[in-house]
């Protein structure tokens, strides 16, 4: 390798954004946008997704997304840590309302 490209592909691998930082991303979207319908769109996308195409980064954000939902829809306050007294229910409050 020439100088300074293993130093780069060191970079860019510290730098790649990986699922530990993307599934909070997702939840946090899946959250605030609230979108309507989301557990059809998600069937449809992958059943009219041909199987080579979810296996690149489209399938990939897909995956994530279904992960999301499903974390979405079966978490509850206990499930998480260091939350402040009245925390969930009012970040839940919100969510619910902005369903409406």
């Amino acid at each position: 390798a020439p100088p300074g490209r293993e130093a780069q592909e060191e970079d860019e691998e510290e730098d790649a954004f990986g699922a530990d930082e993307s599934l909070p991303l997702f939840v946090l979207v899946l959250l605030r946008a609230s979108p309507p319908m989301l557990h059809s769109i998600l069937k449809y996308v992958e059943r009219f997704t041909p199987r080579p195409r979810m296996l690149t980064e489209q399938g990939y954000a897909l995956t994530q997304m279904k992960a999301a939902a499903s974390f979405v829809e079966s978490v509850r306050a206990a499930d998480l840590v260091n939350l402040q007294p009245g925390e969930w229910e009012r970040h839940m409050s919100a969510s619910v309302g902005s369903q409406g």
